[in-house]
C-alpha cells in the first residue's frame, strides 16, 4: 500500500509567514516498489502450463502416494514450463528419484521412469545457468547410477544398467564447459566405474563407461597440465 505526503506552502502576509494545507501526495515505499515488482514478475512468468503424456511412466509410479500428487503435479508442470526453475526441479527430482527408489523399482513402468529422470538430470546440467544447480545435477546423476547399479531388483537389473548406461553416454557427450563440473566434483567417476564393472557381466555393456572414462581420465591430465608444479603448495 502506498504512503502518503502532506504538502504545505508558505504563504506570506506582510511581515508574517503562514504555512498553509496544500494536498496530500501519494509516495510509493520501497516494500510496495518491491511487491509491485514481484507482482510484475509473478505475471510474466504466469503461463498456462498442461502436462506433457511423455511423464505418464512417472506419474503411474507414484500414483498410490495421493498426498503427494499436487505436489508431484507442480513439479510435472515446472518441467514443461517454457522459463524452468532448475533448482527446483532438481531438487524434487533428487526427492522422487531417490527417496522414492524401491517404489520405481518395483512398479512395471519403472525403467521408463528411471530413464525420464535420467533425461530431467542431463537437461539440468546443459540447460541450468547456476553452477550450484549444474554440481548438484551431477551429484544426483552420481548418486542414481549408483543406486541403479548397486540395488536395482537382479531380476530387471538388466533394463536398470540400461538406464545407467544412457547416463553414462550423455555424461560423455557433455561440453567442456559442463564437463568439468565432473572433473571438479568431489564424486569421483573412477569410484563409479569399479562399481559398474563389479557388477555387470556382460562385456558389451562396458562401452559407454570406457568412453566416458577416457574421457574423464584425458580432460583431467589436461586440466592438471595446465596448473603450476603442486611442489609450490608445500
Amino acid at each position: 500500500m502506498a504512503a502518503s505526503v502532506l504538502r504545505l506552502k508558505t504563504i506570506k502576509m506582510g511581515a508574517f509567514s503562514v504555512i498553509a494545507f496544500c494536498d496530500i501526495i501519494p509516495v510509493m515505499t520501497e516494500k510496495a516498489k518491491s511487491s509491485r515488482a514481484l507482482q510484475i514478475n509473478i505475471a510474466d512468468y504466469s503461463v498456462d502450463v498442461s502436462i506433457d503424456p511423455m511423464y505418464k511412466a512417472i506419474q503411474e509410479v507414484m500414483a498410490r502416494y495421493h498426498g503427494l500428487q499436487d505436489g508431484l503435479t507442480l513439479y510435472l508442470k515446472e518441467l514443461c514450463h517454457p522459463r524452468k526453475n532448475w533448482q527446483y526441479i532438481v531438487k524434487e527430482t533428487w526427492t522422487y528419484c531417490l527417496g522414492y527408489f524401491y517404489e520405481l523399482t518395483s512398479h512395471p513402468k519403472g525403467p521408463e521412469a528411471a530413464t525420464l529422470y535420467m533425461n530431467i538430470i542431463f537437461e539440468a546440467l546443459n540447460s541450468a545457468k547456476d553452477e550450484q544447480v549444474r554440481s548438484d545435477a551431477f551429484s544426483l546423476f552420481y548418486l542414481f547410477s549408483q543406486k541403479l547399479i548397486k540395488d536395482a531388483p537382479k531380476d530387471i537389473e538388466k533394463k536398470y544398467i540400461s538406464v545407467a548406461n544412457r547416463g553414462f553416454i550423455m555424461a560423455d557427450e557433455l561440453s567442456d564447459e559442463r564437463f568439468t563440473i565432473i572433473a571438479k566434483s568431489h564424486y569421483r567417476l573412477n569410484k563409479l566405474a569399479g562399481l559398474f564393472y563389479d557388477a555387470v557381466d556382460d562385456d558389451l555393456q562396458f562401452d559407454a563407461i570406457n568412453a566416458l572414462m577416457i574421457h574423464y581420465l584425458r580432460y583431467t591430465y589436461a586440466y592438471w597440465l595446465t596448473e603450476k608444479n603442486p611442489k609450490d603448495w608445500f
